[in-house]
């Protein structure tokens, strides 16, 4: 019979030296996959906050731009009738008779008055009647700017900004330009 030798070998495992590089190795690609990911989240966090900035402001350009084309509608031919009645440069107020009753009358939308009170862009409907409506178009905005020009104020430039918080101590501000013309004063 033979004889079968064994060798002793090393006893399997990891040494410290061998623990200690794995672990940092480990430590290292761990922060950097760390690194990354809260980088893509604030950029993330940042566009987010940009296209909600951008919506905002489109969407209240696009209601603000709807009523100010409509000033001056007056198919009845009413009398002295002022269709901007207020054009200064933070606020407009236009009156038309949507309604084409001969009158302008605190229903249908025929006074509408824009202006910005404390960062809040506000739509007020029949603006010092006992009907007035008060409504927060958009919150944050830092900048509302009209200007009027051509034959009774029929083009008003405005420039709305809206500002959005991004997260970490920033944010995102937004200016959408727009010149409108009011279609029932240029022949006025």
């Amino acid at each position: 019979m033979r004889h079968i030798q064994v060798k002793k070998n090393k006893e399997l495992g990891f040494s410290i030296i061998e623990l200690l590089i794995s672990i940092t190795i480990i430590s290292i690609l761990a922060t950097a996959i760390y690194g990354v990911f809260i980088s893509i989240s604030r950029a993330s966090t940042v566009q987010n906050a940009s296209a909600g900035a951008q919506q905002n402001v489109r969407g209240g350009l696009e209601l603000m731009v709807q009523d100010i084309r409509m000033a001056g509608y007056n198919p009845n031919q009413i009398p002295n009738l002022a269709p901007i009645e207020v054009a200064e440069s933070n606020k407009i107020r236009i009156k038309s008779d949507r309604n084409e009753n001969g009158v302008i009358d605190n229903t249908d939308f025929e006074i509408i008055t824009y202006n910005l009170v404390n960062k809040q862009l506000r739509r007020i409907l029949y603006e010092g009647t006992l009907s007035e409506v008060r409504h927060t178009i958009i919150e944050n905005v830092t900048g509302l700017q009209f200007s009027y020009s051509g034959p009774n104020n029929s083009i008003v430039n405005l420039e709305l900004t809206v500002e959005e918080n991004s997260g970490f101590g920033r944010s995102v501000s937004r200016t959408l330009r727009t010149c409108i013309y009011c279609r029932n004063l240029g022949s006025n």
